[in-house]
């Protein structure tokens, strides 16, 4: 089966586009990693999305569980805040990536509108910049959620991207 990697800094619009893509890309199950979020950092005893020490652990948790759904038969698209050096060792078979990006305008409005702080959002910029250099295919995430959705389900449609293991 094949896995789908869309990845993207905080305000690219990943969960944004969430329930549309799904609607979109039936057969295929739409994992959205930050959805474990709550439950990991209860396990961990710390807030993951600040506690970089539980990141590694964190990956391996959620790679577990898009290898389980992988098993099962069907593709799977994963939404991410990583790049690939940050997941060493997916399941074998088809990978393909793509980075959900934003005008950085667009991605301070929307995080502002979610309450972060400046800080935060100079570094989810500083991230956007990174995932746009690292040369993986770019699906735009403005105007429409449903654009955007359709964009997302195009690009997993058609398989562009993708590589083995």
């Amino acid at each position: 089966m094949a896995l789908f990697v869309l990845t993207g800094a905080p305000g690219s619009g990943k969960t944004a586009v969430l329930v549309t893509v799904r609607e979109r890309l039936t057969g295929v199950v739409v994992v959205d990693m930050d959805a474990f979020l709550d439950a990991g950092s209860a396990l961990a005893g710390a807030d993951l999305r600040y506690a970089a020490d539980h990141w590694a652990a964190y990956t391996a948790l959620c790679r577990q569980l898009v290898a389980a759904v992988l098993d099962s038969g069907v593709d799977c698209l994963l939404l991410t805040p990583l790049e690939p050096r940050q997941v060493p060792a997916w399941p074998p078979g088809e990978v393909a990536w793509a980075v959900l990006d934003c005008p950085d305008a667009v991605r301070r409005e929307r995080l502002i509108a979610r309450g972060m702080t400046d800080d935060e959002i100079e570094d989810a910029v500083r991230d956007a910049a990174v995932l746009r250099g690292v040369g993986l295919p770019v699906v735009r995430s403005t105007g429409t959620v449903a654009g955007t959705a359709e964009r997302v389900a195009g690009w997993v449609r058609s398989g562009s991207g993708r590589r083995c293991g």
